[in-house]
C-alpha cells in the first residue's frame, strides 16, 4: 500500500503518497533576519547564567567517510585540524557534510543516525557521490545511559539542548573557518526529536559566530515535550531554545507523532506524515489503549526510516490540499508536487 503523508507550508496543507506530489515552498534563499535577532545567552568559553551553569562533556563529534567500512570512523575534535586531516574529509572532493544529531535515551550508535548515516554511504556506492557524514555523540547529556544522573531524565536532557547545539556551532565554525567545509554550501544538519532542537541552536550559534548561515536544517519529528510553550511565541521573540526556520538557510520538518513530537509548523517545509499522529504500521491488531504510548514512540522513530528511504529512493512525494480529510476524501488534484525527503530542496 502506498505510504500517506502530508505536508504544511506557510499554514497550507499538503498530501504526500509514495507516487505523487508536491508542496509550495517558501523561498529556500531568503534573506535571514539580521543578526542578533535575540541575545545569544551563552558564551561557549564562559556561560555564566544558571541555564548555562550545567557542566557537559563535549560531544563525540565522529567522521564516516568511507562506503566500503560503513562502521569505521575516525574521531575529531574541536581545534584539532590533524584529526580532520587525517581523515577522508575534503571539500575539494566534492563531500558534502551531512551532520546527524540523535536524540533523547539515545547516542551515536542507535537507531539513528545509524540508519541515515548507512544509506548516505550506501548512496555513496550507488552514485559515487561523496559525503562525509559527522555523527555527534551527546549520549551522556541526553541521558543514554540511565544511571548517568540522578535529574529527571527527559527534563534533564532537554535542558541540555541549547548547549550542546552551542558547542556543536563552535564545532561548526571550526571546520568553517579552517577550510574543512564551506557551511552555505556544504553543510546539512539533520536532527531528530530533541536531535532537532540541538540543530537549530548550532546553526544559530554558527551564524551569531560569522554572520554566516548554514545552508540547510532538517528537522525530524522535532520534540514536543518541553518545547510546547514556545509554539506560541513570534520567531522574532525567541531566545535559544527550540528549532525555527531562520537558524538557516532551509529548513524541511517531518510530523509523525503529536504525543513526542511537535505540531509547530517551524520550517519552510513541514511534512505531515500520516496526520501526524499514529503511524498505521505501529498498530497493533487489535489496538487497545494499552499499547498507546508504544505506539506514538514506534510513530516518532518511523520518520527515520522514512528519511533514509528518501536518500537513495525519490518515489515519494508531497501534493498540495487544504485540509488532510480532504487527502483522505480522495479530493486532492495534487497538482503542485515535491519531493519528500532529502531532495525536497532541489
Amino acid at each position: 500500500m502506498a505510504v500517506k503523508l502530508c505536508l504544511v507550508s506557510l499554514g497550507l496543507l499538503v498530501a504526500i503518497t509514495s507516487l505523487v506530489g508536491i508542496v509550495n515552498c517558501q523561498n529556500a534563499h531568503r534573506e535571514p533576519i539580521p543578526k542578533p535577532y535575540y541575545p545569544d545567552l551563552c558564551d561557549v568559553s564562559g556561560e555564566s547564567s544558571e541555564e548555562c551553569s550545567t557542566t557537559i562533556e563535549e560531544p563525540m563529534y565522529l567522521l564516516y567517510t568511507d562506503p566500503h567500512n560503513p562502521d569505521n570512523f575516525t574521531q575529531i575534535y574541536l581545534n584539532d585540524n590533524d584529526t580532520v586531516r587525517i581523515t577522508r574529509a575534503n571539500p575539494h572532493n566534492g563531500g558534502v557534510w551531512k551532520i546527524l544529531i540523535h536524540g533523547f535515551l539515545n547516542n551515536g550508535k542507535s537507531r539513528f543516525p545509524v540508519n541515515v548515516k548507512n544509506a548516505y554511504l550506501q548512496r555513496t556506492l550507488n552514485t559515487g557521490v561523496k559525503y562525509n557524514v559527522l555523527v555527534v555523540d551527546w549520549g551522556k547529556a541526553a541521558c543514554a545511559s540511565l544511571t548517568s544522573t540522578g535529574h529527571y531524565l527527559y527534563d534533564y536532557a532537554a535542558k541540555n539542548v541549547a548547549q550542546v547545539g552551542r558547542r556543536l556551532g563552535e564545532f561548526i565554525v571550526f571546520l568553517h573557518d579552517n577550510e574543512f567545509m564551506d557551511m552555505t554550501t556544504d553543510a546539512h544538519i539533520i536532527g531528530f526529536s530533541l536531535g532537532a532542537h540541538v540543530a537549530g541552536n548550532a546553526g544559530y550559534r554558527a551564524w551569531y559566530r560569522t554572520g554566516k548561515v548554514v545552508r540547510r536544517i532538517t528537522g525530524l519529528d522535532p520534540a514536543g515535550p518541553a518545547f510546547w510553550a514556545w509554539d506560541f511565541v513570534p520567531d522574532f521573540m525567541l531566545p535559544e531554545k527550540r528549532l525555527h526556520r531562520h537558524d538557516t538557510l532551509f529548513t524541511d520538518i517531518y510530523h509523525t507523532s503529536k504525543s513526542f513530537g511537535s505540531e509547530k509548523k517551524m520550517g519552510d517545509v513541514d511534512f505531515i506524515i500520516n496526520g501526524g499522529e499514529s503511524q498505521p504500521s505501529c498498530v497493533p491488531k487489535p489496538f487497545n489503549y494499552f499499547v498507546r504510548d508504544f505506539i506514538q514512540v514506534c510513530s516518532h522513530n518511523y520518520v527515520t526510516d522514512l528519511f533514509a528511504k528518501s536518500i537513495n529512493d525519490s518515489s515519494m512525494h508531497g501534493c498540495m490540499c487544504p485540509s488532510y480529510l480532504t487527502f483522505k476524501l480522495g479530493n486532492c488534484r495534487c497538482q503542485d508536487q515535491a519531493v519528500f525527503g532529502e531532495f525536497t530542496d532541489k
